[in-house]
């Protein structure tokens, strides 16, 4: 049968990975990981009750249970949009043996199902249902499991449809925020309707069954699109459309060398998937500050928002730079052989992201409303990020042996990685913290948030200086660097 033929290449293919299977390091992470991300998410099983019960002590723990879900469910859809991989690529290697169209549409829809987006959120979710012994299990796993399918056909289609502009992802996240923000304000209670309806569903078959709609239509209109448009030709001639917002960039040679350089940056960027789909995880984390800055408990302890601010204000520059050099892998010969310097490759770099970053700074003003001293923070934060972080990763950046292929897909991608990215973190992301809290035990909080910023623009006057510090560890490097890309 088609189906398990897919089923079973997908299984080969990850058991095969070459990436995996080549670095015993990334392997070891991965466990680890799993194991304490599993952890943390059983454990927050046992106490879920106990967190509802603070949150919602007037409310039976069962649709307060459903309150959250909703919230889960609204993050789940942007989740799978920016990190779930699409059947339709793979849909390619099949389209041209001798399978039915519609039988092909059909397993390798049902096939993509089976991933790790089940996974994490059952962990947290069989400790409570079983904890608090709550009637009819099955009725309510059954809603879980059919309503997680529903987002994900529903997130596919979207994914693939508007996948290659780049203004999707912040739509979604735009119209995802304001629903939450809402509902919050009350002006469009939908939580407490729909958990309210999934809590009588539980309860009445009749109801239950109406929940069978959602997965249903997102699945009927995933599988139309893709039965229209999984052809070969058309395939090919989406490619070269999703070039054109690049093809027409043309304002680099207005700005010398320099400024072609930053174009080329934006072609490397918008053209591929993986960077693409950095771009829009660093527009997600925009609501990384709603964990934090709602909570009491996190603004009495200054050095954390230490880490929240420079998260927030640097988190594509964090994402993005520690690849340098092997996401240029596949034509790094061509750039030793250019009239070009390093010192002009990271410049160009530098300001492309700080521009970006900047506008990311700009957009999570909006957290003033919430406190206005985090205008201060978040500027404080930017500046140290781009003054001392960038050029720090730009040195890390020295390191890479591995190469990157730019046209593999984007979701649990691990190629190019190794033991010193996660080396790095430690420096980037707990410095600035260590920094801040012996400058706020010598005077004050707000003395060491000027620091930090003063830091920064230490770093960006002497920005040319260590640049050229960068460039002459990169001559000593690049061949070694050369011959790993080769290797991988």
């Amino acid at each position: 049968m088609l189906f398990f033929t897919l089923i079973k290449h997908r299984f080969l293919e990850a058991l095969r990975s070459k990436v995996l299977s080549k670095n015993l390091a990334i392997m070891l992470v991965m466990a680890f990981l799993f194991i304490y991300f599993s952890s943390v998410f059983i454990s927050l099983g046992f106490f879920l009750g106990d967190i509802l019960r603070g949150f919602y002590p007037d409310k039976p723990i069962l649709t307060s249970f459903f309150t959250v879900i909703v919230y889960y469910y609204l993050a789940e859809i942007l989740l799978r949009y920016f990190l779930m991989d699409i059947p339709a690529v793979k849909f390619q290697r099949y389209i041209l043996h001798p399978y039915k169209r519609k039988s092909l549409v059909n397993s390798v829809l049902l096939s993509s199902v089976f991933d790790l987006f089940y996974l994490f959120p059952l962990m947290i979710f069989i400790p409570f249902i079983y904890q608090y012994d709550l009637d009819n299990k099955w009725m309510i796993w059954a809603a879980f499991l059919i309503l997680s399918t529903g987002n994900h056909f529903f997130a596919l289609f979207l994914k693939k449809k508007g996948g290659s502009s780049p203004f999707t992802g912040i739509i979604l996240l735009l119209f995802t925020a304001t629903v939450i923000y809402l509902d919050s304000i009350e002006v469009l209670p939908i939580t407490p309707f729909i958990a309210e309806y999934l809590t009588r569903a539980t309860e009445s078959p009749v109801l239950f069954l109406i929940i069978l709609i959602y997965p249903v239509i997102s699945y009927l209109v995933a599988f139309l699109w893709m039965h229209n448009h999984a052809y070969m030709d058309e395939i090919s001639i989406k490619k070269k459309s999703n070039d054109r917002l690049t093809t027409n960039l043309s304002f680099g040679k207005k700005y010398g060398k320099i400024g072609q350089l930053m174009e080329l940056e934006i072609r490397l960027i918008l053209r591929n998937k993986r960077t693409k789909q950095t771009l829009f995880i660093s527009i997600f984390f925009l609501l990384y500050g709603l964990i934090f800055y709602t909570n009491e408990i996190y603004n009495e302890q200054q050095w954390l928002l230490v880490f929240v601010a420079i998260f927030i204000t640097s988190m594509f520059a964090m994402q993005h730079l520690q690849f340098t050099w092997s996401l240029e892998s596949s034509y790094f010969d061509h750039l030793l052989t250019n009239p070009v310097s390093f010192s002009e490759y990271m410049e160009a770099k530098f300001r492309l992201i700080a521009a970006y970053c900047g506008g990311l700074t700009l957009l999570s003003m909006g957290y003033a409303f919430l406190n206005p001293a985090l205008i201060y923070h978040h500027i404080a934060a930017y500046i140290f990020g781009m003054g001392i972080l960038i050029p720090l990763y730009f040195y890390f950046a020295t390191f890479n042996r591995k190469k990157i292929d730019l046209g593999k897909s984007a979701s649990f991608n691990f190629q190019g990685q190794s033991g010193h990215h996660y080396l790095a973190i430690i420096p980037v992301l707990v410095g600035p913290c260590i920094i801040f809290w012996l400058i706020s035990l010598l005077s004050s909080e707000l003395i060491a948030w000027i620091s930090l910023g003063l830091i920064g623009l230490i770093g960006l006057s002497l920005r040319k200086v260590i640049f050229k510090a960068i460039e002459r560890r990169l001559e000593n490097s690049k061949y070694l660097m050369s011959s790993g890309f080769k290797e991988n």
